[in-house]
C-alpha cells in the first residue's frame, strides 16, 4: 500500500512540475457547461479574434454546396495556426466537467465493489465453464485518450470496481498534426481536479513528448497533403499517429512493467503466470475511447472459469452501435449474422437475436492475453475475419450486449474537435459557423444548426430505441422512407436488451450528459433544449447527398 501510495505521488508531482510549462487551464473554471450551449457560445464569440488572428482578413468563407440543412457539408478550411488556436480554446469547454453532479447513488471508487456473478448465466455459455474462480482474473484497459474526457469518466464510473488497471495514453498531437493538450493531465490541474484524481489508484497514465511522435507527424502530414491534393498517397501513413498510439502505449507499459512491483503484485506478473495459460494470467482489453464493455460481462469474465482454448484468437464483446446519442442504433446490414442464432439471454427469442444483430460494431472491444499484446507490440485491433461463420468473434464472445460505441456523440464542441481531431474528420469549419465566428455571433441555436445532425446514410441505417412499438413502427414507416431507406423497428425485448447494455453513469445522470441521453433530461432544465435529438421527428432534419 505504502509503494502504491509513493509512486501515486511521484505522478502528481511530475505532473505538476511538467504543468509549470503549459498554457493555464485556470480559465475553463469560469465556464458553465451544460446542454444550454450558452457557455460554449459565449467562449467561442469571447475567443473569436484570438482564434482567427490576423489571418481573419485573408479568410474566403467558402459557400456550403447543397441544401441548407444538409449534415457534415464540407465547409471552410482554417490556416494551420487558426486550426491550432481554435482546438485550444475548444479543448478549455471539453475539460471543464459538467455543470451537474453525478447521481450520488453511484458508489464512490473506493467503496465500489462489482456486480453479483452467475458463472452459469447462459449468456456467456460461450466461453464460460460455469466453474467460479478462486481469485479474479486480472484485466488491464488500454485506453487511448483523445478529447472526450466525459467518455473516460463513464469508463472509469461504470468499470471501476472490475479493472485491475487503466492504462491511459495521452498524445499532444491530434490525429490529424494539430497541436492538442494531454487531457487528462489537465483535467487533473484544473480547479475541479477530484473528477479524475479519485480514479488514480488505478491509472497507469502516459504522455508523449512532441519528440516520441515527430517521426509520425511528418508521416501524416506528407501523407495527408497528398491526399487532400487527389494525389497518390500512402495510407499506412495517413493513419500513423493513430497507429503510434497502439504499439506506444505497450512500448511504455512494458517498460513500466518491467521495474514497477506494485504493478505487477496487481497483475499477478511473475513466477511464469504472466506469460502461461492458466486461468490467472491477465488480460488486456482492447478498444477505442468510445467503445466500452459492460460492468456485468466484465465481471463475469474475471471471476469464472474460461473454456478450454477459448481466446487464442481474442474474445469478442458483442458491441452495439449507437450513432449521435443513446437514442439512435446504428445499422451493419450482415456484419456480424452468425450472431443471429446467439440465443444466450435467458428468455428472449430467437426473432429478438436476429434483430440484434443487425447493430453491432466489429473492430471492438475486444480482449486479449496480456502476454499477446506485449508480444506484438500493440494493442491488437483485430481484423476483420476472413469469413463470419468461422471468425472467432462468432465462437469466442462475451454474450450479446456486452459492449456499447456511441461514436460521433452530437455535442457541437466534440463533433467540432472530431472534425480537426480523427484522421476521418473534415478538419473544415461549417461556413456557416466561420462566418459568424468573424462577427462574434455564434449563437446556440446555430451550433445546434451545424453540428447536432442525424446520420445520413442508405448503408447505415438508424433504428430509434422507444419503449413504444408504434413509435418505433413510425419511425420506420415515416421518417426514414425519404433519408434514410429502409428500416426495421426492433421489438420490446431486443430494446430492453439494448438499454440493459448502458452505462449506469450515463442512465442515472442524464443532465450531466445531456447529449448522450438527451431524452432523458428534464423539460424545463437547462439542458432542455437537446431534448430534440432523441425525438422521432430528428430524423426529417437529416438532408442527404444527391
Amino acid at each position: 500500500m505504502m509503494a502504491r501510495l509513493l509512486v501515486l505521488l511521484f505522478w502528481l508531482n511530475a505532473v505538476l512540475n511538467a504543468h509549470a510549462e503549459q498554457p493555464n487551464s485556470s480559465s475553463a473554471a469560469l465556464i458553465r457547461r451544460d446542454g444550454s450551449l450558452e457557455g460554449l457560445a459565449s467562449l467561442l464569440n469571447d475567443r473569436a479574434v484570438a482564434i482567427l488572428g490576423s489571418e481573419a482578413r485573408e479568410l474566403v468563407v467558402e459557400a456550403d454546396p447543397g441544401d441548407k440543412g444538409e449534415p457534415h457539408a464540407p465547409g471552410t478550411p482554417l490556416s494551420p495556426d487558426q486550426a491550432n488556436r481554435m482546438l485550444a480554446v475548444l479543448a478549455q469547454w471539453l475539460i471543464t466537467p459538467p455543470a451537474a453532479p453525478l447521481n450520488p447513488a453511484i458508489p464512490s471508487p473506493e467503496v465500489d465493489v462489482p456486480p453479483p456473478v452467475d458463472c452459469t448465466d447462459p449468456r456467456y455459455s460461450q466461453i464460460l465453464t460455469g466453474v467460479p474462480l478462486k481469485q479474479p482474473r486480472p484485466v488491464v484497459d488500454f485506453v487511448a485518450v483523445g478529447y472526450d474526457l466525459d467518455a473516460l469518466e463513464v469508463r472509469l464510473v461504470e468499470n471501476y470496481a472490475v479493472v485491475d488497471v487503466f492504462v491511459l495514453y495521452e498524445s499532444p498531437r491530434t490525429q490529424h498534426g494539430y497541436a492538442k493538450p494531454l487531457f487528462v493531465r489537465e483535467a487533473l490541474l484544473s480547479t475541479d481536479r477530484s473528477r479524475f484524481e479519485r480514479f488514480l489508484p488505478k491509472i497507469v497514465h502516459f504522455g508523449a513528448s512532441e519528440a516520441d511522435i515527430a517521426g509520425f507527424v511528418e508521416s501524416t502530414a506528407a501523407a495527408k497533403k497528398a491526399h487532400d491534393a487527389g494525389q497518390m498517397y500512402d495510407g499506412n501513413a495517413l493513419w500513423a499517429l493513430e497507429k503510434q498510439q497502439r504499439t506506444e502505449v505497450i512500448r511504455r507499459f512494458r517498460k513500466r512493467l518491467g521495474g514497477d512491483q506494485d504493478l505487477r503484485a496487481r497483475l499477478g506478473w511473475g513466477d511464469g503466470i504472466g506469460t502461461g495459460t492458466s486461468d490467472m494470467q491477465p488480460w488486456g482489453i482492447q478498444g477505442d475511447e468510445d467503445e466500452l464493455i459492460t460492468r456485468n460481462s466484465l465481471a463475469h469474465f474475471r471471476a469464472c472459469e474460461l473454456k478450454t482454448g477459448v481466446g487464442r484468437a481474442g474474445i469478442y464483446a458483442p458491441c452495439f452501435m449507437f450513432k449521435s446519442s443513446y437514442s439512435w442504433l446504428m445499422k451493419h446490414p450482415g456484419d456480424m449474422p452468425c450472431l443471429a442464432q446467439a440465443t444466450h439471454l435467458p428468455g428472449t427469442t430467437v426473432r429478438t437475436t436476429t434483430e440484434l444483430a443487425a447493430f453491432y460494431w466489429r473492430p471492438g472491444p475486444w480482449l486479449w492475453p496480456l502476454s499477446q499484446f506485449l508480444e506484438h507490440n500493440s494493442t491488437l485491433r483485430s481484423p476483420p475475419p476472413r469469413s463470419p461463420q468461422g471468425s472467432s468473434a462468432c465462437q469466442d464472445h462475451l454474450g450479446i450486449g456486452a459492449a456499447v460505441h456511441l461514436s460521433s456523440v452530437s455535442e457541437p464542441a466534440k463533433w467540432l474537435y472530431k472534425q480537426f481531431g480523427a484522421i476521418e474528420g473534415s478538419a473544415r469549419v461549417p461556413s456557416e459557423l466561420l462566418a459568424a465566428l468573424r462577427l462574434r455571433s455564434v449563437t446556440t441555436r446555430l451550433l445546434f444548426d451545424v453540428a447536432v445532425r442525424p446520420w445520413c446514410s442508405f448503408h447505415y441505417p438508424l433504428t430509434h430505441v422507444s419503449p413504444s412499438p408504434e413509435e418505433r413502427a413510425d419511425v420506420a414507416s415515416k421518417h426514414w422512407e425519404h433519408t434514410l431507406g429502409q428500416s426495421v423497428p426492433i421489438g420490446d425485448q431486443a430494446v430492453e436488451v439494448v438499454k440493459a447494455s448502458l452505462p449506469r453513469a450515463v442512465t442515472s445522470s442524464p443532465e450531466r450528459y445531456p447529449f448522450m441521453v438527451p431524452g432523458a433530461v428534464d423539460q424545463n432544465g437547462p439542458n432542455a433544449a437537446v431534448r430534440f435529438t432523441s425525438e422521432l421527428g430528428f430524423p426529417k432534419l437529416c438532408v442527404r447527398r444527391q
